[in-house]
């Protein structure tokens, strides 16, 4: 069962999609975190402005932007629902039982195998995605939350 936090995460993720239009859309990944310490990340820009003056959603599309020469990797919000860094590197180890996350009958992008193995992380509460190819993916424990 989806915990409160990875529904939230959906809505916002959901609401942030319809703020970009289709010619700047290239994706959203997004970790909601307990603890900060301890993330697998590093910043792949050194932009780091934020609009505090408007949504978390609206933010997150902001910072997704195609044309935002700061577009890629993952976008990370706190506990409190805050966003705190955009565009990193999100590199989480891989887990002993790798094999039972290897999607070798189906290809699927790095942003979607960093999100659902990072959702493992015991200082992530949930990861999600959002892609042309997937839609709205989120991970929690490493499952896929329907």
């Amino acid at each position: 069962m989806p915990s409160n936090r990875s529904e939230q995460l959906r809505k916002i993720l959901e609401t942030a999609r319809t703020h970009i239009p289709e010619n700047e859309f290239c994706g959203i990944g997004a970790v909601l975190y307990l603890v900060y310490d301890g993330l697998p990340v590093l910043p792949l820009c050194s932009d780091h402005s934020f609009q505090n003056s408007i949504s978390l959603a609206e933010q997150l599309a902001q910072a997704s932007l195609f044309s935002n020469p700061c577009h890629d990797g993952f976008h990370l919000i706190s506990n409190e629902l805050q966003l705190t860094h955009t565009n990193q590197y999100f590199a989480p180890p891989l887990p002993s039982k790798a094999s039972a996350y290897s999607r070798a009958k189906k290809t699927c992008g790095a942003r979607y195998m960093s999100a659902q193995i990072g959702s493992l992380l015991p200082m992530v509460s949930c990861t999600g995605i959002v892609s042309d190819k997937e839609g709205i993916v989120i991970f929690e424990d490493g499952m896929k939350i329907k």
